[in-house]
């Protein structure tokens, strides 16, 4: 059974996309409450559009034991933006769009999840809930129940800011939702603990073209981002080449992945393994560090991979 518990969340924001587009989110690594003896001997990041996969070993450098909370945030996603960019779930469950699932030294831990709603840094989850209306952007009734709703209700919601209507079908949640997941861990003295964790990663998509290649401040910015070569602009020129006139782009993903969490442990990451699979042999991916390996890493960017198909 699943928890409400009022947790501070550390949450990544929404990154911006055009109209044509499908949302990415940025999801990370695992944040303690508590990091000043727990260092992370080990982290091993799998990258896909179909999955992300975390494997960490820690060790409790202290003398004595420690348990803290561990959570895993998820980015927050402003619903007052799905009208302009559509977002997809990859999981069927409306809170656990994402499909997370967790396991420490081999076994399944059940994680809590909290979601709650904010809108202009005031919480207004009690509010929907009242008006008996979900937090999730993915759940189903969610529209249906904010069109059914009663003037008086209506009057409350727009007044607060959280939702807005236009004729009797046209409705707009305004709130910003904020979920994560978490749960108690013990770090013996001295001893590793290894936790994996996996979900489906929220896949943006959008079209490539021509404009990404150009001397543009739009290109200019892509490229730097994704670290693209004069190799990978070629690969990608070739892929344009298989375009036609009626349809002159190529589909693109983008999976985004927040490193920087790491930093909430104590000292740099001892070994880091990172691993991107485009999910195609004929996909072109354009990335940093596509098979970075090192030692004491310390992350200082997030990762953004995009797949070119």
């Amino acid at each position: 059974m699943r928890r409400w518990l009022a947790l501070p969340l550390m949450l990544a924001a929404l990154p911006a996309a055009a109209n044509d587009s499908t949302a990415v989110l940025a999801a990370g690594g695992l944040v303690l409450t508590r990091a000043e003896t727990i260092a992370m001997e080990r982290e091993d990041l799998h990258i896909s559009p179909a999955e992300i996969r975390v494997r960490y070993r820690f060790r409790n450098t202290g003398p004595a034991p420690v348990e803290t909370l561990v959570a895993f945030p998820l980015p927050e996603i402003d619903l007052s933006q799905m009208a302009e960019t559509p977002i997809t779930a990859p999981g069927a469950d409306p809170d656990d769009f994402v499909d997370f699932r967790v396991a420490v030294d081999g076994r399944p831990v059940v994680a809590a999840l909290e979601m709650r709603a904010w809108r202009d840094g005031v919480e207004v989850t009690e509010t929907l809930r009242r008006h008996g209306l979900p937090v999730s952007r993915f759940h189903p009734d969610l529209y249906p129940r904010l069109r059914a709703m009663a003037p008086p209700g209506r009057a409350e919601l727009t007044a607060a800011g959280i939702a807005a209507w236009e004729g009797s079908e046209n409705v707009y949640p305004l709130w910003t939702m904020r979920a994560a997941y978490h749960w108690r861990q013990a770090f013996p003295p001295g001893q590793p603990v290894e936790v994996e964790h996996r979900y489906r990663p929220v896949v943006g998509e959008s079209w490539f073209g021509q404009y990404l290649l150009a001397d543009s401040e739009e290109g200019r910015k892509w490229r730097a981002d994704h670290c693209v070569d004069d190799r990978a602009v070629a690969l990608l020129r070739a892929k344009l080449a298989l375009a036609t006139a009626m349809e002159p782009y190529r589909r693109m993903r983008t999976v985004e992945y927040v490193l920087t969490t790491a930093r909430n442990w104590q000292g740099p990451i001892g070994r880091f393994r990172l691993t991107v699979d485009a999910g195609s042999p004929d996909a072109v991916m354009a990335t940093c560090l596509p098979g970075l390996e090192a030692t004491d890493y310390v992350p200082d960017r997030e990762l953004s991979v995009a797949i070119v198909e």
